[in-house]
């Protein structure tokens, strides 16, 4: 791991983050590569076949020249933690609206037992509505 992955004409893909096998027979199925740090952030991995490599040295690891049209790519970090963030905001939203309808409608119940009215006598108690009224009386 860490090591360049060049095409055959010299190209550099990237670096080598992870390899993936098959749990049977013990042969690389793929490479994952990725760029730079915040590149591989933003744009996340790449999946190389292992049919596409040619050899593995200490240093890097030499891939067929077509093996950049055989990229697969994969999601990354940064785009999975904007989807688990949206979901997340999304149910405390809903939550939020559904303990402040709660929230509210009792505070409501309360008011109108303490008042002994309805929300619409508390709304014709209000400072406009009693201000209305002295100019009425004038």
């Amino acid at each position: 791991m860490g090591g360049k992955v060049i095409s055959e004409s010299g190209t550099l893909l990237g670096i080598v983050e992870e390899f993936t096998f098959d749990t049977e027979t013990g042969e690389i199925k793929s490479i994952e590569v990725s760029g730079k740090f915040i590149e591989s952030l933003f744009k996340g991995k790449m999946s190389i076949p292992a049919s596409s490599v040619i050899t593995i040295g200490t240093d890097a690891i030499i891939v067929s020249t077509d093996a950049q049209k055989n990229l697969k790519k994969l999601d990354s970090p940064f785009k999975k933690s904007l989807k688990s963030l949206k979901s997340s905001s999304q149910k405390l939203l809903r939550s939020t609206k559904e303990k402040t309808k709660k929230w509210s409608d009792s505070l409501n119940n309360s008011l109108e037992k303490f008042t002994g009215s309805s929300g619409n006598e508390a709304e014709n108690l209000s400072p406009q509505n009693e201000s209305n009224d002295h100019q009425n009386e004038s």
